[in-house]
């Protein structure tokens, strides 16, 4: 009998598409190339932390923070879900 996963996950940045732009962009506007890496690399890891905690921050949220070099801002309802999540844990009303 063949099993069907349940989820299937695509890469699809540079797969797909190519951030080459994206380098020039930044050129443009007066920032190092090497910036793009860097960028993508602390979007992904930031993305993938807010996953692995059940929290969410838009795309564009987490892409501007990674930029800025600041963590992404999480959404109220998030902040609210694990403010509860630590106080079960603690064992507090």
């Amino acid at each position: 009998m063949t099993h069907r996963p349940a989820v299937v996950a695509f890469d699809v940045i540079e797969t797909l598409m190519s951030l080459e732009p994206l380098r020039e962009r930044l050129t443009e506007i007066g920032q190092p190339p090497h910036l793009l890496e860097a960028w993508y690399t602390r979007t992904l890891r930031d993305g993938m932390a807010l996953s692995a905690t059940g929290d969410f921050a838009a795309f564009t949220d987490v892409a501007e923070a990674a930029l800025r070099g600041s963590p992404p801002t999480r959404s109220a309802t998030s902040r609210s879900r694990s403010h509860g999540r630590v106080q079960r844990a603690a064992g507090l009303p």
